[in-house]
């Protein structure tokens, strides 16, 4: 809930795959490590002003990720190249995930694999290691900095629908969200293959495979030559994706909820990927720039909303989740 006006109080509260959030707002996997990196930062963090942190991805074993450089500033945002380092599923389960409990939001595990075997292996251990620990495992079939496995599970409806449909098997009545990448021919199409097995929702979108080349060496700046493309310059583009997708899903009946996120760094954008379809957003390179941000974005938000209502008197502008989805198009 935020402040009274006019005897009215301003619902930041959503619902997403069932799961009540006490705001829409979520950090995105690979911007806050494990939220437990940081201590300094970590204790200037409200849990309760945030709907959930997505954990930096892991492997079953874990993976050292590429070469550096692997991070490199462009004039619309940030190219990353990290290859997904992370712990392994037995640290996160036996050491990062206890260190976060209790916290007073929704932990996101984000989970990689090489194989569909592999994503329901790491889906199962954690089911059994960690059930009270964490409430929404997120699929990456969508990292585009890998040599093989991630993003080749995303680029076709037939075998991100397998993916989905082995963790979905081995989660065991927990949430699972699955990470589109977007760069593909139709993410409609590859959204609703993964609807369509039951997931409870889809993340929209991950990085856009892009480069940068230094011109003194006429060599790439990445160790990797190629990374995934975040920040502002994808805003249009992720907006458009959450669109296409809520239509699509609308119109085969599917009440499967989205995360939007991309390129988002205020109110006005968090309010905006909302309208186009979106249930939740969720915060990535901004975190970088300010790793407090959500508290300045929530609050720029809450003061959209009360302008709305002073300007329509509609109670309905002060709950943020009758923003979503409410986009007329031409």
């Amino acid at each position: 809930m935020g402040m009274k006006d006019n005897g009215e109080f301003i619902d930041m509260r959503v619902d997403l795959a069932g799961m009540e959030l006490r705001n829409p707002v979520i950090l995105s996997s690979g911007t806050w490590g494990y939220g437990v990196e940081a201590p300094d930062i970590i204790e200037q963090v409200d849990s309760s002003r945030l709907g959930g942190i997505a954990l930096k991805g892991i492997f079953y074993e874990p993976r050292c990720g590429n070469p550096t450089p692997r991070l490199a500033e462009t004039s619309g945002g940030l190219l990353n190249a990290i290859g997904l380092e992370g712990v392994g599923v037995k640290a996160m389960a036996e050491e990062v995930l206890p260190c976060l409990h209790p916290r007073k939001t929704r932990i996101f595990v984000n989970i990689c694999g090489t194989s569909r075997e592999e994503y329901a292996r790491i889906t199962g251990e954690l089911v059994q290691k960690a059930w009270d620990l964490f409430d929404v495992i997120e699929v990456n079939i969508s990292c585009p900095n890998l040599d093989c496995g991630g993003m080749e599970f995303g680029t076709d409806p037939k075998s991100a629908a397998e993916v989905a449909g082995a963790v979905r098997k081995a989660a065991e009545g927990k949430p699972v969200f699955v990470k589109l990448a977007p760069l593909v021919t139709d993410i409609s199409s590859i959204a609703l293959a993964v609807a369509e097995t039951g997931a409870e929702g889809l993340s929209l979108v991950n990085t856009y495979p892009a480069m940068l080349i230094d011109l003194d060496r006429r060599k790439p700046v990445l160790a990797k030559n190629f990374g995934g493309l975040s920040g502002p310059a994808i805003k249009p583009m992720a907006l458009r994706a959450v669109c296409l997708v809520r239509k699509a899903l609308k119109t085969h009946a599917l009440s499967t909820a989205i995360i939007g996120m991309g390129g988002i760094s205020s109110g006005r954008d968090a309010l905006e990927f909302l309208v186009a379809g979106a249930d939740a957003i969720s915060l990535g390179t901004i975190n970088f720039v300010n790793p407090l941000a959500y508290e300045k974005i929530l609050s720029a938000m809450e003061e959209i909303m009360r302008d709305r209502f002073a300007q329509t008197g509609n109670p309905e502008d002060l709950r943020v989740r009758f923003w979503s989805g409410t986009l007329t198009l031409n």
